[in-house]
């Protein structure tokens, strides 16, 4: 097995995928978020059809796109946490960490095999949130471009969610306090993050990157 591929899929990640898929809370998971995200879809939608946002069939799709990509946003900080706060305090609760550092597997693919497993569920979400993010594309006013962005964007908020829970899986023995530590800082992440965007605005100049027309022959 090349490189590449061993990185991709070592036994952590199958092991760790194997057990997820398995029972229902993964299942029952990923049906909550969607059903979670195209609920919020159809309200606004509704809410858009009445005419209270605005006007246009492009400010129809821009307000549908802002309200759906802030909220999967905000989902994924609820759920990412959790995939990956217990990674290591639970092998340690179970007594089973003694196990793994005992195979020939070295320290760091244990850990990139719990990060790529957890991980590769928030993939899962994004991917079967696609659907739903087509419907935008019937109003206009957004480009595949600015999709892919914004999925761009939640895929490394997601992930740095993801070691800030993982980090805190490595330093506490108990799950429950990885859980909360994990919790507490993707709450100051984010709304550090919000609270500094609106103190301190950025200025958009929407011409800014326009190229000026060549001149008329």
């Amino acid at each position: 097995m090349n490189p590449v591929a061993r990185a991709l899929w070592n036994p952590i990640v199958a092991k760790e995928y194997r057990a997820r898929m398995r029972t229902w809370r993964s299942p029952f998971a990923m049906t909550v978020y969607v059903v979670l995200l195209g609920g919020i879809g159809w309200l606004v939608f509704s809410a858009i059809a009445n005419n209270t946002f605005g006007s246009g069939l492009s400010n129809y799709g821009q307000t549908l796109f802002t309200f759906l990509i802030l909220f999967q946003v905000a989902l994924l900080a609820f759920i990412t946490p959790a995939l990956t706060a217990g990674a290591i305090s639970g092998e340690r609760e179970r007594q089973t960490i003694d196990l793994l550092f005992v195979t020939p597997l070295p320290t760091f693919s244990i850990i990139w095999g719990k990060l790529l497993a957890s991980m590769s569920f928030v993939v899962l979400l994004l991917i079967l949130s696609v659907p739903i993010f087509s419907m935008v594309f019937l109003f206009g006013g957004i480009e595949l471009d600015q999709v892919l962005d914004a999925f761009a964007v939640t895929g490394v908020t997601a992930l740095t969610l993801g070691l800030v829970g993982l980090a805190f899986s490595s330093l506490f023995r108990r799950s429950l306090v990885s859980t909360v530590a994990a919790y507490g800082a993707a709450f100051v992440l984010m709304a550090g993050t919000l609270l500094y965007g609106l103190l301190l605005p950025t200025d958009y100049d929407v011409n800014a990157t326009k190229a000026p027309a060549p001149p008329a022959v």
